[in-house]
């Protein structure tokens, strides 16, 4: 959708991970959603012990 800007990372894009350019031409809301998104993959895979409240 944004070429140039959203790309496989180097080295660990092979486990789907991404990499977004400062700077993307996407709405703000767009920005925010990848956001959200890679932060619950991230919690959702620590202990519960180890996860924020909320």
């Amino acid at each position: 959708m944004y070429p140039g800007d959203v790309s496989a990372s180097a080295y660990i894009g092979r486990f789907r991970w991404s990499g977004v350019e400062v700077g993307v031409r996407g709405p703000d809301d767009e920005l925010r959603e990848l956001i959200d998104i890679s932060y619950d993959a991230i919690v959702s895979k620590l202990p519960e012990s180890e996860r924020p409240p909320g």
